[in-house]
């Protein structure tokens, strides 16, 4: 170690300037020692002394910070400088591009600044310059850089750009936001496609909602869509979209402003406003259909006869029949209905009247030839009836009314023209047969008889006669008993139908007695009838002796089928009560009368919210009565006839009350047996109450008696139609027309033969008439109204299982 600092001393010596090198850097050195300890504590003060040392000391400590990377420190001796370029620039290297931006707004120079800014990632302070310097595209990346864009539009309004604020709420979705803009400026027709856009979205929203049927909010946002087209002066749109929104009479008002009277009438016709629509229609230039409205309107005021003088001017005779007919005008609805080529139902309405000549020419023109040959028969006209049976191509009929008319031999000809494939060959011989013994050849008689009951598997009523003729030609023939060992041959051995057993042991006494000449009366009237019928005698006498009067008619409130209805007061409970009053022709059977006593009071045990309540029957005064509980409201005849069908809503709840109601009464064994929207009230309670419960059955015993057919021919089952035995399930098929009336405003059959289409018409589908029925009450009123009982609903309870879950 000595040895190398010794080398190192000889060199320095040796060597001048090495020796020169070291003074100098000795001096700056100490010089360095100096400066730091003593100028650089009183810097200042030799600054404020000698300001040209601030620049110089300055700018060496600027260099110091920024050399040492403090760019912020650098900048703000800069800015304290007024240096901002400088500082923009050391911000920049120290990218510190925020303060850069500011220096360079300081500046007033913007685009530089938004460039900064966008480095620095300010971006909402970079898009506010954008917008000041209109560059609305840069503008808005940056307000989407900035996650603002559901502010871009409100920004854009609150500096007065509506056009930038409308196509930036579209953007976004803000529909609504676009709407009410636009209708701050005016443009209408914009305002309401927008808003129709927010009413889809809002429907939209409630599909996705569990529970919900109609949200509020699209019906708020249609409204408004309407009234902006409305405000456009686009009304037919407006109309439109105003029915959309459920606001009808805004509709009809649009309707209007655009020309189209008819659409606003029926709307008002729809809304109850039936004299308005009237006068709508009547502007139009449709005089006939508001004839038509001003008859429902005095119909629903309940001026009847003003009513159907305005129906028969319009040409709606059907409509001025149908008023009649409640009125009980009978003989007027049917001259009524054959103006309105509803043939039969003026037929039968005159049938009723008794006028069967009229009743078969209306039968004809309705093509229902089995009904006027009915009346023809009756009203004894032959010729008429023989025409009617050579129009309805019935070969053997047409021979029977020959026969009958004692025209034998055109009889005969008319049976030869009958096929042997013919389903009335074996009748056609049987009458052939009948028409020889008549004409005294017993033996072309017997030879026919025996060939008309040949091969017989089973012996029915009409062959019966034919045994019968067959012995008494036999007999005038050759005393052949035969016909009398076929007769106990099939009964023994089972051949004969039960509903002929009877018959058929009578026929076998008076064949195995001989007792021909007591008899003789019926061999004029074995062809197509029952020869043992036996005629009753009729009891004409009256009911019971006038009673005191317990009951003081006040006013008449309605009529129908069964007599007149009175508000009457009653003077025992001191109460006001519903007086029907039953029709006189009820009162001939004292029998029958007593049984519906009865029977009504029976009936008045039935204690259901939904059945009017029966107080008392009787008779007063010679007049047959009931009292019943007093119902304020109308029959679901009447609302539909006044306002037309009902929504489903309506028809489920008054649905479900009828079912409570059926099921109560049919687990006590009562039928109504005339359920008919007639027979429904509904009350200012908003319920059902169902009249004459358990009273149809009784009465229609007794008109039974007159041999009227009893029940209202629209709504009667196959069953009650052709007289067979009835339980529950009439009601079920008539409460099947119930809800198709309540749904479609119009009843299933409405020309025609009712009777035949009950039979044998299969009902429309519901569906069909109105594809927005649910498919649940389609499918309900299908299977109430099978022809069969035995394919309806069994029990009122299997139709409330589907409404509980889920109609």
């Amino acid at each position: 170690m000595q040895a190398f600092i010794k080398n190192v001393t000889e060199f320095i010596h040796t060597h001048t300037w090495v020796n020169q090198l070291l003074q100098l850097l000795l001096l700056i050195g100490v010089g360095f020692a100096i400066y730091f300890f003593f100028v650089g504590k009183r810097l200042k003060k030799l600054q404020n002394i000698f300001p040209f040392l601030q620049s110089w000391v300055g700018d060496s400590e600027i260099r110091h910070l920024t050399k040492v990377g403090e760019f912020a420190k650098a900048g703000d001796l800069l800015i304290e400088k007024e240096q901002f370029e400088e500082a923009a620039m050391v911000f920049e290297r120290g990218r510190l591009f925020g303060r850069a931006a500011d220096i360079y707004l300081r500046l007033e120079l913007p685009m530089k600044a938004i460039q900064y800014y966008e480095k620095a990632g300010e971006h909402e302070k970079a898009a506010q310059l954008c917008l000041d310097l209109k560059h609305f595209d840069r503008a808005e990346r940056n307000f989407e850089q900035a996650n603002l864009l559901p502010k871009i539009g409100d920004i854009y309004l609150s500096r007065g750009l509506k056009e930038l604020a409308i196509n930036a709420f579209q953007k976004n979705g803000q529909i609504s936001k676009a709407a009410q803009v636009l209708g701050e400026l005016g443009r209408w027709e914009e305002t309401g496609k927008l808003l129709l856009k927010t009413a889809e979205q809002a429907r939209k929203e409630t599909l996705a909602m569990p529970n919900e049927t109609t949200a509020p909010e699209v019906l708020r946002q249609l409204k408004k869509a309407a009234q902006a087209y409305a405000k456009a002066q686009h009304f037919a749109k407006a109309a439109q979209v105003f029915v959309e929104a459920k606001e009808l009479k805004l509709a009809a008002d649009a309707f209007i402003q655009s020309g189209n009277r008819k659409k606003a009438a029926e709307i008002f016709q729809e809304l109850g406003e039936l004299e308005r629509a009237a006068s709508l229609l009547a502007q139009d230039g449709d005089p006939v259909a508001a004839l038509r409205l001003e008859g429902e309107q005095l119909l629903q005021n309940g001026e009847l006869q003003e009513a159907i003088g305005k129906f028969q001017k319009a040409g709606d005779f059907f409509r001025a029949g149908d008023i009649y007919q409640d009125l009980q005008e009978s003989e007027k609805a049917a001259l009524m209905y054959e103006k309105a080529n509803e043939f039969a139902l003026a037929a039968s309405l005159y049938r009723e009247e008794g006028q069967l000549q009229k009743a078969g020419v209306m039968y004809e023109k309705a093509e229902l030839w089995g009904e006027a040959i009915d009346c023809f028969q009756r009203a004894n006209l032959p010729e008429r009836e023989l025409l009617a049976w050579e129009k309805k191509g019935d070969g053997y009929g047409l021979a029977g009314c020959l026969h009958r008319q004692g025209m034998l031999k055109e009889a005969l000809d008319a049976l030869e023209k009958i096929p042997e494939q013919h389903p009335d060959f074996r009748s056609a011989l049987s009458l052939k047969g009948k028409i020889f013994l008549d004409q005294g050849d017993p033996f072309k008689a017997k030879e026919l008889f025996s060939e008309a009951i040949a091969d017989l598997k089973q012996l029915e009523s009409s062959d019966l006669d034919t045994i019968y003729n067959l012995a008494v030609a036999s007999e005038k023939a050759d005393g052949d008993t035969s016909a009398v060992e076929i007769l106990e041959r099939m009964l023994a051995e089972g051949m004969v139908e039960n509903s002929a057993i009877e018959k058929a042991k009578n026929v076998r006494k008076i064949l195995s007695d001989r007792a021909f000449t007591r008899l003789s009366h019926l061999k004029d009237s074995t062809s197509g009838s029952d020869v043992f019928a036996k005629s009753e005698e009729a009891i004409t006498q009256e009911a019971t002796a006038p009673q005191v009067q317990r009951y003081r008619k006040m006013n008449e409130i309605g009529r129908g089928g069964m007599g007149i209805v009175y508000t009457a007061k009653d003077s025992t409970l001191d109460r006001v009560v519903a007086l029907k009053i039953l029709s006189s022709a009820l009162r001939k059977n004292e029998q029958a009368v007593k049984t519906f006593l009865r029977e009504a009071k029976a009936a008045a045990s039935l204690n259901h919210p939904y059945i009017v309540t029966v107080h008392d029957a009787g008779t007063q005064q010679g007049d047959l009565y009931i009292a019943m509980e007093l119902i304020d409201g109308k029959t679901i005849k009447e609302i539909i006839r006044s306002k037309g069908k009902l929504s489903y809503t309506s028809t489920l709840v008054i649905l479900k009350q009828l079912l409570e109601a059926l099921n109560y009464a049919h687990s006590r064994n009562v039928v109504h047996r005339d359920l008919t929207t007639s027979n429904i009230m509904w009350t200012k309670q908003k319920s059902i109450k169902i009249m004459d419960f358990g009273l149809a059955k009784i009465i229609t015993e007794l008109l039974s008696e007159q041999s009227i057919v009893g029940g209202t021919p629209s709504f009667m089952s196959p069953e009650q139609t052709v007289g067979d035995p009835i339980d529950h399930r009439t009601d079920i098929y008539s409460l099947g027309i119930c809800i198709y009336e309540m749904c479609l405003g119009v009843l299933p059959f409405t020309k025609g033969d009712m009777g035949f289409h009950h039979i044998h018409t299969p009902p429309p589908i519901p569906k069909q008439k109105d594809p927005k029925m649910p498919q649940a009450f389609n499918d309900i009123i299908l299977k109430c109204m099978e022809k069969k009982p035995e394919n309806r609903f069994q029990k009122v309870e299997e139709i409330q299982e589907i409404i509980k879950n889920g109609l």
